[in-house]
């Protein structure tokens, strides 16, 4: 009788072991993909933000580190400020609640820029 009793409790015991280390292996494996994935596509991010800093020609006012300098694509910014349409759909965007901003290619993409 006392055979069966620690016989019953070592195979549950077991039986937990195995079930808990299946889900947590499950977790686990999750996890190191998830952070491989992220890992994956930051690096693809950083190398088409290269192409396009390559590829691009930028003059005029912005942040600078978004932008290149030496590439064939010539990229200007707008310096005219007596366009009277440009004015009333900036003031429109600020009344809707939209930010302003520099330069929408650059660091703070949201918002209205001239």
């Amino acid at each position: 009788m006392v055979i069966l009793l620690f016989v019953a409790v070592f195979v549950g015991m077991v039986i937990s072991i195995a079930v808990f280390w299946t889900f947590n292996l499950k977790n686990t494996f999750l996890r190191w993909k998830s952070k491989l994935q992220k890992n994956r596509n930051n690096k693809k991010r950083i190398r088409l933000e290269n192409l396009f800093k390559k590829a691009e020609n930028f003059q005029g006012d912005g942040d600078d580190e978004f932008h290149g300098f030496e590439g064939p694509l010539n990229v200007k910014k707008s310096s005219r400020t007596d366009d009277l349409l440009m004015d009333v759909f900036l003031e429109a965007g600020q009344e809707a609640g939209f930010p302003l901003t520099d330069d929408f290619n650059g660091k703070e993409q949201e918002g209205f820029s001239r």
